[in-house]
């Protein structure tokens, strides 16, 4: 009887030659370019949403640093108003 461990030995040095044949062979790049346009659409896709995230954070931020000039600008247009109904 032929002992199994011969016989996946041989099944796998059989696939390994197999897969060395085709991607040497350049028939691999047929089946990788789809895989590698799914990868690399999907980190594109990640990068915008955190691009877009830290472009909020820095909207809101600038908004922010902004606020307190905006609170005296209309303190002063409520003043002004102010002057003018007293008028």
């Amino acid at each position: 009887m032929v002992n199994p461990l011969i016989i996946v030995s041989i099944v796998i040095a059989v696939i390994a030659a197999a897969l060395a044949g085709i991607w040497f062979g350049g028939l691999a790049d047929d089946i990788l370019a789809p895989i590698a346009k799914y990868i690399f659409f999907a980190k594109a896709k990640a990068q915008k949403k955190a691009l877009q995230a830290q472009g909020k954070k820095a909207g809101v931020d600038f908004f922010e640093s902004q606020l307190s000039g905006n609170k005296q600008a209309g303190g002063i247009a409520q003043e002004g108003l102010s002057a003018l109904k007293n008028l």
